[in-house]
């Protein structure tokens, strides 16, 4: 299985909208990712009312999404869009791929954000599989659930 190495990572939050009553905006985590041979791409995790989007990108796109001002972003992601599934579905296949990468997006999503930037200053720079990323409330119900 592939290493992957945390190049930078960020969270934001999007200001939402009225359109359709009050909306809260987007929760959106996004990790710089090499592989053992120096490959990189981006791995975001944009979250709406709950649901996962999951998105494997070649550039940044946490600041388009975050200030939801470009369509051509939202087209981008589209072609970008990977079928991770629900926070259940990553948590039911350990052994894949991008499975700790996916945990580390769900922590930093889901935490508390004065969490957000600890969290990512002890990470960055660490490979996936030596670090500890702590068990965000999804997992933890997972868990719970799986008892």
């Amino acid at each position: 299985m592939a290493r992957y190495r945390v190049l930078e990572a960020k969270c934001g939050v999007g200001a939402g909208g009225m359109a359709c009553g009050p909306v809260g905006g987007p929760i959106v985590g996004e990790i710089k990712l090499a592989d053992e041979n120096g490959k990189e791409f981006y791995l975001c995790l944009a979250e709406v009312d709950g649901i996962p989007n999951w998105f494997k990108t070649e550039r940044s796109t946490i600041d388009e999404q975050i200030e939801e001002k470009s369509e051509e972003v939202f087209e981008y992601l589209n072609d970008h869009y990977i079928d991770i599934g629900e926070y259940v579905d990553v948590f039911d296949d350990p052994e894949a791929e991008l499975y700790q990468a996916c945990r580390y997006l769900i922590y930093l999503v889901r935490c508390e954000r004065d969490q957000e930037e600890p969290f990512i200053r002890a990470t960055v720079g660490k490979y996936l599989d030596e670090m500890e990323i702590p068990i965000s409330d999804e997992e933890e119900e997972y868990r719970e659930d799986m008892k």
